[in-house]
């Protein structure tokens, strides 16, 4: 008897971002180091978007963008 697990699933939405924070330390992940930025969008979706440079140009304060919303059950 195995155990059930719901798969997380994924939203595509968009929305004008509204606010960026990058003031995080960087850290080193799988990937090598990384940014992290905390996102605020005007629909009031909240997340997290790490990059490998601090210059990162995929959110722009202002700007419409389409992101996924990952939801774990």
């Amino acid at each position: 008897m195995g155990i059930n697990k719901m798969a997380n699933s994924v939203e595509v939405k968009k929305s004008v971002v509204k606010s960026i924070d990058d003031s995080k330390e960087p850290y080193v992940g799988q990937y090598g180091t990384l940014y992290k930025f905390d996102l605020v969008f005007e629909n009031g979706d909240a997340g997290e978007y790490s990059a490998k440079t601090k210059e990162q140009d995929k959110f722009v304060i202002g700007k419409e963008v389409e992101y996924e919303v990952h939801i774990n059950p």
